[in-house]
């Protein structure tokens, strides 16, 4: 005779224990899921901010030492004169939110600022990327989200 806990007269789980471990793996999963999402985002946030931070500096010093910023240049495009003061595969590879970052000279508004175009980070994440570095605000400050790109404004 077969008792409970056991399976052709070896030991064994009941299928009720087994059910418990994996409803317990369940709620584990489902605590621990948004947890690790928000460190995710928050990691991607600082790795984007640092970025635009050393770009947007590299390209102050530029105009300190020209007299003017480079032309504008297309999304992933290392920007003319720039490929000595920034680092061309942090430039040309694809940004912690997504997207390519971007140079922008004279356009939409802003004389200088770095973008990311296309991030595929949601508006919230962005809004808490700009709470890291800004005012929290996408329409206004330094960083702004227009035109499907985030840009943090340098003039």
């Amino acid at each position: 005779m077969k008792g409970a806990g056991t399976w052709g007269g070896m030991p064994g789980f009941s299928l009720m224990e087994l059910m418990i471990v994996v409803a317990i793996i369940g709620l584990l999963s489902a605590i621990a899921l948004p947890v690790f999402n928000s460190v995710r985002q928050a990691s991607q946030n600082s790795a984007a901010v640092n970025d635009l931070r050393t770009f947007s500096e590299a390209f102050s010093s530029y105009i300190l030492e020209t007299g003017t910023y480079p032309p504008d240049a297309s999304a992933g495009q290392v920007p003319e004169g720039m490929a000595g003061r920034i680092a061309v595969t942090r430039w040309t590879r694809t940004t912690p939110i997504g997207g390519n970052y971007d140079w922008d000279y004279m356009v939409s508004g802003a004389v200088a600022a770095v973008g990311i175009t296309a991030p595929v980070a949601d508006v919230d994440q962005l809004r808490r990327l700009d709470q890291r570095a800004d005012d929290g605000n996408l329409s206004t400050g330094n960083i702004q989200f227009t035109g499907g790109a985030l840009r943090m404004i340098i003039e």
